[in-house]
């Protein structure tokens, strides 16, 4: 048993001399000042959003496509007496080797949705929801990009619905033609042992495109 000890205490050893690793910290600021003030309406809230956003994050990175982030985004609302009115965790493990991208866990969401047109989201959900919680795969070469997520926003419970997004996006150019697409569908189901029984909802959003680009 001492040997067999000896020999896994060795392997891990080696091990840990062959991984090229390196730790590094960065932190993002992010402001905004968004007036969207008009008559009332039963859809939208006439409100004016303005807050800064800041976004520390600290990470290890080993063999140069393996990394692992910890951090936290804080939100102050102009205006506000709270010094952080809001705060989501951020926590995530990446994996970047060209072609191929894929993270998992809560990840700033323009490293999804970056390539999104706007219309797909309002804009307050950049102020107040700024990670996803979920995965990321994504496929980029010269010639064609693929894109799939899913953000799981709410977990069932005897007060919550589940509910979450998946999405997938694409762009195929062989050439100066291109084929585009932008997609999710939000899924909203009940709540954990509902009084009354509710339909389940899948609501899909896509514009799909196709051109020429010189």
């Amino acid at each position: 048993m001492k040997s067999l000890l000896r020999v896994i205490v060795i392997f891990f050893l080696i091990s840990a001399e062959g991984i090229s690793q390196e730790s590094f910290w960065k932190a993002g600021l992010y402001s905004f000042f968004d007036n969207t003030e008009f008559g009332h309406s039963a859809y939208q809230i006439p409100q004016t959003m303005a807050g800064v956003r800041f976004a520390p994050e600290f990470a290890i990175e080993w063999d140069s496509v393996h990394r692992i982030t910890a951090g936290i985004n804080l939100l102050h609302e102009f205006g506000s007496d709270k010094v952080i009115g809001d705060y989501f965790p951020t926590a995530y493990y990446l994996f970047d080797k060209k072609p191929f991208r894929f993270l998992m866990g809560a990840f700033p969401r323009n490293y999804a949705l970056e390539r999104y047109p706007r219309i797909f989201f309002q804009d307050s959900i950049t102020y107040y929801r700024p990670n996803i919680n979920g995965i990321l795969w994504e496929y980029s070469s010269k010639q064609l990009l693929i894109n799939l997520w899913l953000d799981w926003t709410s977990r069932q419970t005897t007060v919550n619905h589940e509910t979450f997004f998946v999405g997938f996006s694409g762009k195929y150019k062989p050439g100066v033609f291109y084929l585009q697409h932008f997609s999710y569908m939000f899924h909203f189901a009940g709540k954990k042992d509902p009084v009354i029984e509710e339909a389940l909802h899948d609501n899909l959003t896509f514009l799909t495109s196709a051109g020429l680009d010189f």
